[in-house]
This record gives C-alpha cells, structure tokens and sequence, in this order.
C-alpha cells in the first residue's frame, strides 16, 4: 500500500539487485526463477504449454524434447505440450509452472509453497525436481513455506518469521532439533501433529 515503507536490500552476486524493470527481467526466469503458490494460474492462456515451457529454456537446442522430457519428470503426459492451460487440471498447471521456473536452469529458485494445492504424488514430484537441481546443478532454493516436509527437504538454512520479524534462524538440525524461540517450537510442534 502507499503507505508501507520498505527497508533493508537485496543482495545477489555480491551486488544490490537492480531497481529497474529491465535490468530486473535479465534475471527473472535465467538466474533467478520464480515459483509462486497457485502458479498455474499465471500461465498464458493464449499460448501452448509447449510454447511457454520452450520460451522459458535457456538452451532451444532440441526443445522439444527438453519439453517432452520436462513434462515426463512430472509425471505428465507430453501430449500435454499441445494444450492450453484451460485444458489442463489445476494440479497439472502447477507442475507445469514448477517446469517452466526450472527450464532457464536458474541459480536461485524462490519457491513460495511450491506444492500447495498438490497430491501427495504431485508433491512429491516436484519437490524431488526441485532437490534434483539442487543436487546436480547447485542451484540454491528460497523457500517460503508452511510445509515442513518440503522445508526439511530443501533447506540447510532456516529462518522463522513470526509478523514479519526474524525470531529464530540456523542451521536446520538446529532450528528443527533444538528450537530457542517459544514460537520456532510451536510451529514445529505443530507441523508433526498434523
């Protein structure tokens, strides 16, 4: 709102993130992917799957198979390639957008609930891509989650927010293990009752 004020600043590669549109889009999508809750429902109507996973790969060499091989990862059809996001699921729009965040091969993913609104096997698959790329490329994760399944899987580092302040952060064996802040130890409390 116009009345919010904004401190504090982003740093990647050891340099302020940039404040102008442009210079932000260089990175959006090829250093930096974004993955948001509910993503599917910002993919394009008017385009193919095959169309926007293709637009978001950073090498088009053979795209597609890279786009059949992004959507058998998922466990997805690559028949699907030929739709559009009307015609697909909403779990399937999903996993398509976790593709679509992950095809520019970027350095830094920040995920915000990326399985939200998934089965249990859709979960899984993207989250075992996500580790994948984690794994063989050394992309680093952001995730911003309630899920602490996905957190544990994904995270080394942790930080516990509580109105927006910084309560608790640490290594994962030490937040989750052994948690100092009242509030750090109720929502882990919680999330292994659920």
């Amino acid at each position: 709102p116009p009345s919010a004020t904004m401190t504090g600043g982003i740093i990647f590669d050891d340099k302020p993130l940039p404040a102008g549109e442009a210079e932000l889009a260089a990175l959006r999508g090829r250093r930096i992917g974004v993955l948001l809750t509910r993503a599917g429902e910002t993919l394009d109507p008017l385009a193919t799957i095959g169309a926007q996973l293709t637009a978001a790969l950073r090498d088009k060499t053979d795209a597609s198979g890279k786009v059949d091989a992004m959507l058998s990862e998922l466990g997805l059809d690559p028949k699907l390639a030929a739709r559009y996001p009307a015609r697909l699921t909403a779990a399937e729009r999903q996993l398509v957008a976790c593709a679509i965040a992950l095809a520019g091969q970027p350095d830094l993913l920040i995920a915000d609930d990326p399985v939200a609104g998934l089965d249990l096997l859709g979960q899984r698959r993207v989250l075992d891509l996500i580790q994948r790329h984690v794994t063989e490329r050394n992309m680093s994760p952001l995730l911003v989650s309630h899920d602490l399944k996905a957190v544990a899987m994904l995270s080394t580092k942790i930080v516990v927010l509580r109105g927006g302040k910084v309560v608790e952060s640490g290594e994962k064996a030490d937040v989750f293990g052994h948690p100092k802040h009242e509030f750090a130890r109720a929502v882990l409390s919680a999330g292994r009752h659920r």
